[in-house]
């Protein structure tokens, strides 16, 4: 097997392994939550922002597994079974899921353990996790496989920290559809969006001598200024215009155009009035 998961000797590369558990510990414990607020329907549990899409039950599932899994694997030796077999049936959920969404196909499995009933904005087949949803499953079942070498499952980590974040800025900015090209399908929630990142970050961190870890961990000028950067170029998608949209779809601030007219959250051209009277301009 190519560059077989992680038992590096390295002191720094230790922390990082721990990290890996404790961020899949983190994506376990928020699955549960999540299970739970279905079982005892508590809504908050599973979506904090009112008004858009839930983390559906069978993703909390899958979550919960792969969050054990991504443990498991830092621990490194016979650990990686468990991801082999739990990415295996993770690739094979997303699989089925996109089946049912592009072939037509309905498995009868969307809402066989518990029935997703309420209506909820962006949800066209209730109980069914998005397509993106389903596709970042097969990237995250596919890094945990022990067949890929330490380069391949951190690309395939980036790629779906990368997808979470794209849809945690969208929400921020007021579009959790991002294309239109999406209105017809179920919309991926924001937690889950959020467990992506850290399940990609997780699987990043699984190979702390290689890749971009190697980077991060280097003790020279190059690695400082990489640990510098990186909380700055995450931090700075989610600052400006992003915190501001969120006030305003939290009610905290008003949305004016040139003439003083209204504007709903996410449009190019308005200023931000705050609850002191001032304005913010922000021109398209």
């Amino acid at each position: 097997m190519a560059d077989q998961p992680p038992n590096s000797a390295l002191s720094a590369g230790d922390k990082q392994l721990a990290i890996s558990k404790r961020i899949g510990w983190l994506v376990a414990c928020i699955s549960l939550s999540v299970l739970a607020s279905w079982i005892f329907n508590l809504p908050l549990l599973r979506n904090p922002f009112p008004s858009t899409v839930d983390m559906k039950f069978n993703a909390a599932i899958a979550f919960a597994l792969l969050g054990a899994a991504l443990a498991a694997c830092a621990r490194g030796g016979d650990w990686w079974r468990l991801g082999d077999l739990v990415g295996l049936l993770v690739i094979a959920f997303g699989a089925q899921t996109l089946a049912e969404y592009f072939i037509g196909l309905d498995w009868g499995i969307d809402q066989a353990l518990v029935k997703d009933t309420a209506p909820a904005p962006l949800t066209v087949h209730p109980g069914r996790p998005a397509p993106l949803t389903a596709i970042n499953f097969i990237l995250v079942g596919t890094a945990l496989t022990s067949v890929w070498g330490a380069r391949a499952r951190q690309r395939l980590g980036l790629t779906v920290a990368a997808v979470g974040m794209l849809y945690l800025c969208a929400y921020l900015y007021g579009v959790p559809q991002l294309h239109p090209a999406l209105t017809g399908f179920t919309g991926m929630a924001a937690v889950t969006a959020f467990v992506f990142v850290a399940l990609g970050l997780g699987i990043v961190a699984l190979h702390p001598d290689h890749g971009v870890m190697l980077v991060l961990l280097d003790r020279g000028g190059g690695g400082m200024l990489a640990r510098w950067l990186l909380p700055v170029g995450l931090a700075t998608p989610l600052l400006g215009d992003g915190v501001a949209e969120l006030l305003v779809r939290m009610d905290l601030i008003t949305v004016q155009g040139g003439a003083g007219g209204p504007y709903s959250a996410g449009h190019g051209d308005h200023r931000f009035v705050y609850p002191d009277g001032g304005t913010a301009s922000d021109p398209a």
